[in-house]
């Protein structure tokens, strides 16, 4: 199953946003789970040690959200995912109380800044 067809299989559980309807992670396969599998019990500090290949995908978390998701784990936690967007941006999950949202981190380059207006003289 993918991404895509647990929001269109759970719409209700899922927050109403579309940035990534046409990003390629939304249409990986990802192994059913099995019943032992649960929703994590914490989060742990993102850090450089960190690879996202180590990570689970959306789609993983997805399955878990829809499997259990009363899981106070949600609103507690945003979990990053091993995938990234079209232009290299990590993915991360969690719940706002109103459905699963699906994010992606903005990495902040020198191409960000705060404006400024000359003044006039």
């Amino acid at each position: 199953m993918t991404l895509r067809e647990l929001r269109a299989a759970h719409p209700s559980l899922f927050y109403a946003q579309d940035w990534f309807s046409d990003e390629p992670f939304m249409d990986v396969a990802v192994p059913e789970i099995g019943r032992d599998r649960r929703a994590p019990t914490g989060a742990e500090r993102f850090t450089g040690r960190h690879r996202g290949s180590e990570m689970p995908r959306a789609a993983t978390f997805a399955q878990l959200y829809v499997a259990d998701p009363k899981n106070p784990i949600w609103t507690k936690h945003y979990f990053w995912c091993a995938d990234v967007d079209r232009l290299g941006q990590r993915v991360f999950v969690g719940s706002n109380g109103c459905g699963l949202e699906i994010h992606r981190h903005i990495a902040i380059t020198d191409r960000f800044g705060v404006a400024v207006w000359a003044t006039a003289t």
